[in-house]
């Protein structure tokens, strides 16, 4: 049985009372003659554990190749090293999860409990890791439309700098993952999952403080009360292209379909559920850098366009 190692050998030898060396030649004539039959019951007991300790070792060698060879990669999408597609990755966490519940069984494991609870410590290192990081990217996608707006940058230029500062720390941690070094270094350092957590908790704090701005315009200008959270930064990500949020004006006046847009420059009226066109007696100038003002100027139009009629 080439599966047999020292430790097997070792248990032989306790089994049929002689010492057997692993690299010494024994005659036939010998094991006759020692009386080893009697004990072949016990002996191909340790010789099957020996064969299924031997699939965990060659599973477990093969789960750190393929973890060392792992690689990720990143690409920069407006400013932000982002990680391509992870499910590799995260496949490969689910194949060797699955893989230590269906080889790694008791007593079997016995021989290699310290190797699977390092391993398992990596495993989770990286899972941890790619969460944490898939969804700080998540946080940036949502959050970096609004805050690299004029809008904020003239409002809140302390958040926006906050925001950039967050970006650059991103950077940083995720350039890691383009190194020339193994995957394997990245997992097993805890530092590397406290890192994506710490980023996580900064682009929480930020969420926080986009809510204190966002709470700030609606007092300028109440009728953003009727629009959520992600409605009202929809408005901000695209202050300067204002045709893209028109549809939300008929959430804030009941009558209104739509504001009429001119040139992403000018508002000039806007469309009511009838398909009534409604021109106002004068332009709004659309503040790109004060989404609140020019919807203000919006509101006062209507009434001195209704009382001009």
């Amino acid at each position: 049985n080439p599966a047999l190692r020292a430790r097997h050998w070792s248990k032989i030898s306790e089994v049929i009372q002689l010492r057997i060396g692993t690299n010494e030649g024994v005659t036939w004539y010998w094991l006759i003659e020692s009386g080893i039959e009697s004990q072949l019951l016990l002996i191909s007991s340790i010789s099957r554990s020996a064969k299924m300790e031997y699939q965990i070792e060659k599973a477990l060698s093969q789960m750190c190749i393929e973890l060392s060879n792992l690689n990720l990669k990143t690409t920069c999408v407006k400013g932000l090293n982002k990680l391509d597609d992870p499910s590799s990755a995260l496949e490969l966490i689910s194949r060797h999860r699955l893989k230590i519940q269906e080889l790694f069984i008791p007593p079997y494991v016995q021989p290699f409990l310290q190797k699977v609870t390092d391993y398992e410590i990596l495993l989770n290192n990286l899972k941890k890791t790619l969460k944490q990081t898939i969804e700080a990217q998540d946080k940036f996608d949502e959050l970096q439309p609004a805050l690299e707006s004029e809008d904020i940058k003239l409002q809140a230029p302390e958040l926006a700098k906050s925001f950039k500062e967050k970006v650059s720390r991103f950077n940083d941690f995720s350039k890691n993952l383009n190194l020339n070094i193994s995957f394997h270094q990245i997992a097993s350092n805890q530092q590397f999952v406290e890192m994506s957590r710490e980023l996580n908790l900064g682009l929480d704090a930020v969420r926080e403080d986009m809510k204190s701005v966002l709470e700030k315009k609606r007092e300028i200008f109440p009728r953003f009360r009727f629009l959520s959270d992600s409605q009202l930064v929809l408005i901000i990500s695209n202050s300067r292209t204002p045709s893209m949020t028109k549809g939300l004006f008929s959430l804030m006046y009941p009558a209104i379909k739509e504001a009429i847009i001119e040139d992403e420059q000018f508002c000039v009226g806007f469309k009511s559920f009838d398909d009534e066109i409604v021109t106002f007696n004068e332009k709004i100038w659309i503040y790109h850098n004060c989404v609140e003002k020019w919807h203000l100027l919006f509101d006062q139009q209507i009434v001195l366009t209704m009382k001009h009629n």
